[in-house]
């Protein structure tokens, strides 16, 4: 493990991005564990999380935690809800302890949406370095806001680094990991006669009778979420179920404005067209008229797909 160099990074910002489970988490902890250390002891760190994924928690305090191969590296992090509660927290943090923060590092960064950056802009042009990991696409392979904004800034600022991670979905048929590069963060659910098998590597053990989590999923995932996976998995084993159903219901509203949702049920015929539904809704692609009963897409439809 290098050390983190607080004074060549002051002012800028580094991103790490890649799948689940690429030691995108583990980089940034050894990062902040060697801030204050024998080589830079007057300088100091300050971690943070989001209380949209619950930070493991160890004693009174919150951590960001790396867990790979059976084993977990963590860091403490103070947990916050929206990125515009960073900066106050290390002002906080500074007039508490008279001590300046140098580094500020966010794991779970895409949690965070959009106006992460921003605040990651303020808090590198007052001076600190800013260390975040965060995934660069959703299981349904769309990419994040804020890494698509990260991506489109001056890299003498922004510093993106790409972390890959093999493919730990088991073939059917097949007793090993496919092992390929990665290129998207799986979600499997168990239940429901799944026959999919992944290998979890913070578990260190595969685990089977799993099914990849349909499109119109919004399963809320924290430490405590039974039955719910994300692993690694490259394009040919990459699933996402149901994906075609939603889109084809999606098109049927986009061709016939205010279509009636009795009629639009009776046209998109599949056991979870009532779910779809309402996942258009809340991603804000349709909007529901008449108390509900004529639907019609939204002005946000084109920037999203």
């Amino acid at each position: 493990m290098g050390t983190f160099n607080v004074e060549r990074f002051r002012g800028t910002i580094g991103v790490d991005v890649g799948t689940m489970g690429s030691l995108k988490t583990k980089e940034l902890i050894d990062d902040l564990r060697t801030v204050g250390g024998r080589f830079s002891p007057k300088t100091a760190a300050m971690a943070f999380g989001s209380s949209k994924h619950k930070v493991k928690r160890e004693g009174d305090g919150g951590v960001i935690a790396s867990r790979h191969n059976g084993g977990t590296l963590t860091y403490p992090a103070l947990r916050v809800l929206e990125p515009e509660e960073i900066p106050r927290a290390v002002m906080g943090r500074e007039l508490a302890e008279g001590k300046k923060i140098d580094v500020v590092g966010v794991d779970d960064g895409h949690l965070f949406g959009p106006g992460l950056v921003q605040v990651a802009l303020d808090i590198a042009k007052a001076g600190k370095a800013v260390r975040i990991a965060m995934l660069d696409r959703d299981y349904r392979r769309r990419p994040f806001a804020g890494y698509e904004l990260f991506e489109a800034l001056p890299r003498e600022l922004v510093r993106v680094n790409h972390h890959e991670a093999n493919c730990l979905v088991v073939p059917p048929g097949e007793d090993e990991i496919c092992g390929k590069p990665a290129q998207y963060t799986a979600r499997l659910l168990e239940g429901g006669g799944g026959r999919v098998k992944v290998y979890v590597d913070y578990l260190d053990k595969q685990v089977g009778g799993l099914n990849f989590a349909p499109f119109y999923d919004e399963t809320e995932r924290s430490d405590e979420t039974p039955g719910l996976y994300y692993v690694a998995a490259c394009g040919d084993c990459h699933q996402v179920e149901c994906e075609e159903r939603t889109m084809a219901m999606l098109r049927e509203i986009e061709e016939n404005p205010g279509i009636p949702v009795a009629l639009l049920k009776r046209r998109q015929v599949f056991p979870a067209a009532g779910e779809a539904l309402d996942f258009l809704v809340n991603e804000g692609w349709v909007v529901r008229h008449q108390e509900g009963e004529e639907l019609s897409c939204s002005d946000r439809l084109q920037r999203a797909i």
